[in-house]
């Protein structure tokens, strides 16, 4: 838990300590407590604890043993002007760059300055990424809940390079906003898994308040029991299939087909259409999100 002290006059103190717990520490952490005293008890701990990520820096000693380790680094060496070096163009993907690729730059950078290097790295399949991508949000999410945060994650767009990462941060913006009003339930989204959700967010009102009283004139939709909706919902899900629909409900098929056909009396739309179906799902998502819009109590993303 971060605390923050205040000694006035705009001076404080923040405690980043973090706590250690090794039941749920992903990593390697084992604690060893004894006691080296004798009468008078004078206990110790030992830390075996393996951990990565915003924890250090890498100094040349990880290279060589005969190179500076950290305490020859001086903290100022991690503050000066940044240099952006673009080797995308110059080196072919996942390719190693040489001392006569960092020649090359050399003119662009001056003694003390921070180097962020930008290089091209080959595309894999796109479910292999997709799979990352996953398991690395599934990891975030839950490390932030053993820290006791409620928090949703999003991922933004691919992007090719670092100067475009601020569009990526946009689009996982949006994947918030667009998960919040369509699916409210999911704690991981994903700007390129968002579907109809993404088209219809960026849809003016009144075009959306047109589109509604085009597809249920005299607020058709709203004369659906919840029984009738239940079934919608559930045909939709099992991707139109009747036999699925009437298991997973539980009913006789004719009483799945007599309940389609009072959505087809009342609202003109046959769901076992495809066209008809694609109409009637998007209709029933603009009609949330008009809902969101005029939910002035709403705690809207910004």
């Amino acid at each position: 838990m971060q605390i923050v002290y205040d000694f006035g006059n705009g001076m404080r103190m923040v405690d980043l300590s973090k706590l250690v717990d090794p039941a749920i520490e992903t990593r390697r952490c084992k604690l060893n407590r004894f006691n080296t005293g004798g009468p008078i008890p004078d206990f110790h701990t030992n830390f075996d604890i393996m951990s990565h990520l915003g924890t250090h820096a890498e100094c040349p000693h990880h290279h060589d043993d005969n190179w500076p380790d950290v305490t020859a680094v001086p903290l100022t060496t991690f503050v000066g002007r940044g240099v952006y070096v673009d080797f995308k163009e110059s080196c072919a993907p996942n390719a190693h760059i040489t001392k006569a690729d960092l020649d090359r730059e050399a003119g662009k950078v001056r003694e003390g300055d921070i180097v962020i290097i930008d290089s091209s790295e080959a595309a894999g399949e796109d479910s292999d990424r997709g799979e990352f991508i996953d398991e690395a949000s599934q990891s975030i999410l839950a490390c932030l809940n053993s820290e006791g945060c409620t928090a949703k994650v999003a991922v933004g767009s691919i992007v090719p390079s670092f100067m475009d990462i601020s569009k990526s941060y946009s689009d996982a913006m949006t994947a918030l906003k667009v998960s919040k009003i369509f699916d409210g339930e999911t704690d991981i989204s994903r700007y390129d898994k968002l579907g109809l959700g993404r088209l219809i967010y960026q849809l003016p009102k009144p075009l959306c308040e047109m589109f509604i009283r085009e597809v249920f004139p005299n607020d058709a939709f709203r004369q659906l029991d919840e029984e009738t909706r239940t079934t919608i919902d559930t045909f939709f899900a099992n991707d139109l299939n009747g036999s699925e629909t009437s298991r997973e409900l539980f009913v006789h098929r004719n009483t799945l087909v007599y309940r389609l056909e009072k959505v087809k009396t009342k609202t003109g739309l046959d769901l076992r259409k495809f066209d008809d179906a694609v109409l009637f799902k998007m209709a029933t998502m603009v009609r949330i999100y008009i809902d969101y819009l005029n939910d002035t109590n709403d705690n809207k993303i910004r």
